[in-house]
């Protein structure tokens, strides 16, 4: 899924896919360079656009959609943008 890059001091990039209301988050690297993405499923159309309009992204992340609506890490980056590993 495409993810567009984001002002966040946590969350690197978002993406969205309205069909199936899923949500992808790709994290900004941690200190090996790694940035996981994560996946969250039944995000609503109104969630999406209430965290990509949020004066805080990553703080609308935390109270918005982390706490109700599971997810699951599905691949990890590199800096360069290279997928490091994709989970299944």
């Amino acid at each position: 899924m495409p993810r567009t890059p984001v002002e966040s001091s946590t969350i690197a990039a978002i993406g969205y896919d309205p069909q199936a209301n899923v949500l992808e988050i790709q994290f900004k690297p941690d200190r090996h360079g790694n940035a996981p993405v994560w996946r969250y499923e039944n995000v609503a159309p109104d969630e999406y656009d209430t965290l990509t309009h949020a004066e805080s992204i990553g703080r609308a992340f935390a109270v918005l959609i982390k706490p109700s609506h599971p997810g699951r890490k599905v691949a990890i980056m590199r800096l360069d943008g290279t997928t490091l590993e994709v989970l299944s």
